[in-house]
């Protein structure tokens, strides 16, 4: 059980940068993505900016409603914050050196990833602000509600178009056009152990999915993670407290 959980945790950074799952997880039989690297990473890739576009639909949503447990919104929009910046981090860190290094990328290209770094930068000022809301609220009550939706909006203004360019050459594709296979298990492995103390980011990302999606990404993994592991992570993180915040309250996988 502990080997198991340890495996969770060093996929985090991979799942963050763009919901991979641990390598070995894809090499057991059973449903989950296909095999074909490109197409598995793009639908990964996308994944992770959905996580990141419907959780700000949510905080808005949230700003409107009655009841809400403030303190526990307010944690929940601290979490969002550190999965945008750990996400932008491994796209920094780890992705883009790894497509500059396949030497592969045509000039338009690398004009686009250096470009998306100086936005992240803004992006993430955005990032600390939506933070410091989210811990503001959980001490300060419904009125700094209005706070968090405020700074929602102005980071949603940044980040939808950011988003929508990224992923317009992060096409299946475009990708099999610039790096080779092996970079896509590369940007795995790398992620997975720059990240693997991002305990509570899989959770978030995976309650960020609906069920299919859910079973896309974990459906791989052997069944002791998927029905027992996961699950004891979860209440241990104590995620049920953000049932009524997430896209998904359950695990499907």
């Amino acid at each position: 059980m502990r080997g198991s959980r340890r495996r969770i945790w060093l996929a985090a950074g991979a799942l963050v940068a763009g919901g991979a799952v641990a390598a070995g997880w894809r090499a057991s039989r059973g449903g989950g993505l296909g095999p074909d690297p490109f197409q598995d990473y793009a639908r990964r890739f996308w994944l992770s900016h959905e996580a990141l576009r419907r959780n700000l639909d949510r905080f808005l949503q949230i700003e409107r409603e009655e009841p809400v447990n403030v303190a526990a919104f307010g944690a929940y929009v601290e979490l969002y914050a550190r999965f945008l910046m750990v996400h932008h981090e491994a796209e920094d860190e780890v992705i883009f050196p790894t497509f500059r290094r396949h030497g592969r990328l045509r000039s338009t290209d690398a004009a686009h990833l250096a470009d998306w770094s100086s936005e992240h930068r803004q992006i993430n000022q955005a990032g600390a602000a939506l933070e410091r809301a989210g811990q503001a609220a959980r001490t300060g009550g419904r009125p700094a509600l209005a706070e968090v939706g405020r700074v929602s909006r102005a980071l949603s203004d940044l980040l939808q178009p950011h988003l929508a360019a990224e992923e317009q050459l992060f096409t299946a594709e475009h990708l099999s056009e610039i790096v080779p296979p092996r970079a896509i298990a590369e940007i795995d492995r790398t992620a997975r152990r720059r990240f693997s103390r991002a305990r509570e980011i899989p959770l978030f990302f995976a309650h960020s999915l609906n069920e299919q999606e859910q079973r896309e990404v974990f459906g791989r993994a052997p069944w002791i993670f998927r029905k027992v592991v996961f699950p004891l992570m979860d209440r241990r993180a104590d995620f049920p407290r953000f049932s009524s915040f997430v896209v998904s309250p359950s695990l499907a996988a």
